[in-house]
């Protein structure tokens, strides 16, 4: 059985070789066509999970899902092709560390989607941490030396429709697991890009491609398909376990990657910031890690408020009252022995 601490390194170290092989394909070999590196890697994706279900490591079981529950996954699907493709587009042209810093606005969406739906007012120390993750991602962003307005644009529609695909997942009352959601994912992704990779040009263009015929190149988009794979499916197992402890908690564990990830990338790609820009990081970082513990800790009291509570207390309503309790036996013991007496003592 796969220990808890097994999945947490795991995790990090494979959202640090996604990040970085994206980053190397992207802008050190310059293969800037997101329709054909996108759906390469959700088609190896798909092969990837089919392999492991052939040989009985995961489950996908498509014959007990209804139709309806394929509509209601349906703009989560639009959703993840729209996410992907933008943030292909956007780590392209930004530095690994503000691509990371910009992508803690999500919990901002995830936020106002909880206080619209859900009607969670967010207040208090919560509501501090998430002002302040937001600002201080547009401060350190303002701070980067290649501003490119094209690749924040990309940026902002990653941002948006990763928080809506987030929002949308909570509310959405389907009942398909995890990983065959994320089966369903690639699957569409592979149906919708690869046409597009035709009408949008990319398919002709990549045809003057300098590295096209570069081992390198190759082994990048195989790796990083198969590194994708196994992320998503360590963050589902995170998930599976969240409940456990807050070391176990997904939103941390994602901070934590974050943070090693930024540090090395600035190493290995030569990136440089001034030093405004490298405290604003920091204080984003922060934040969002403590955020998250404020997360976990609000939905762990939750849980546990619901598991110690009488079932008889969760499921009545408050205007039906609870049946009397009935009388003791002792006391109905009594009644028939006195009664007993009386018939005696007159005969």
């Amino acid at each position: 059985m796969i220990k808890t601490y097994q999945v947490q390194i795991a995790f990090i170290l494979l959202s640090l070789c996604t990040v970085f092989v994206n980053k190397y394909v992207l802008t050190i070999l310059k293969f800037t066509y997101p329709t054909i590196f996108q759906g390469w890697q959700t088609l190896v994706g798909a092969i990837v999970l089919r392999l492991l279900c052939s040989h009985k490591k995961i489950k996908l079981n498509f014959t007990t899902v209804h139709r309806n529950d394929l509509f209601r996954s349906f703009p989560c699907l639009i959703l993840f092709v729209i996410s992907i493709y933008s943030g292909s587009k956007a780590l392209s042209k930004l530095p690994i560390p503000i691509f990371l810093v910009l992508h803690s606005l999500t919990s901002l969406i995830t936020m106002i989607g909880e206080v619209a739906i859900h009607r969670r007012v967010v207040f208090g120390i919560k509501y501090i941490l998430v002002m302040l993750s937001m600002a201080s991602a547009v401060m350190a962003a303002r701070q980067d030396i290649f501003l490119n307005p094209v690749a924040y644009k990309w940026m902002i529609v990653h941002i948006l429709s990763s928080g809506v695909m987030n929002v949308w997942s909570s509310v959405s009352e389907s009942k398909v697991s995890a990983i065959e959601n994320l089966f369903m994912k690639y699957v569409f992704s592979v149906v919708i890009l690869a046409p597009s990779s035709v009408f949008l040009g990319d398919a002709l263009a990549a045809r003057n491609f300098e590295y096209l015929y570069f081992y390198k190149f190759y082994v990048g988009c195989v790796f990083s398909g198969v590194y994708g794979v196994f992320l998503n499916l360590c963050t589902i197992r995170l998930k599976a376990r969240e409940n456990t402890n807050f070391i176990s908690n997904e939103e941390f564990m994602e901070s934590i990657a974050k943070i090693f990830t930024a540090f090395l990338s600035i190493f290995v790609f030569g990136n440089t910031f001034p030093a405004t820009g490298i405290f604003w990081m920091v204080v984003n970082f922060g934040a969002v890690t403590f955020l998250s513990y404020i997360s976990w800790s609000q939905h762990r009291t939750i849980i546990t408020t619901a598991t110690m509570s009488p079932p008889h207390l969760l499921h009545s309503s408050p205007r039906q009252q609870s049946p009397p309790p009935p009388s003791p036996p002792q006391q109905q013991q009594v009644t028939i022995d006195n009664h007993s007496n009386t018939l005696n003592a007159s005969s």
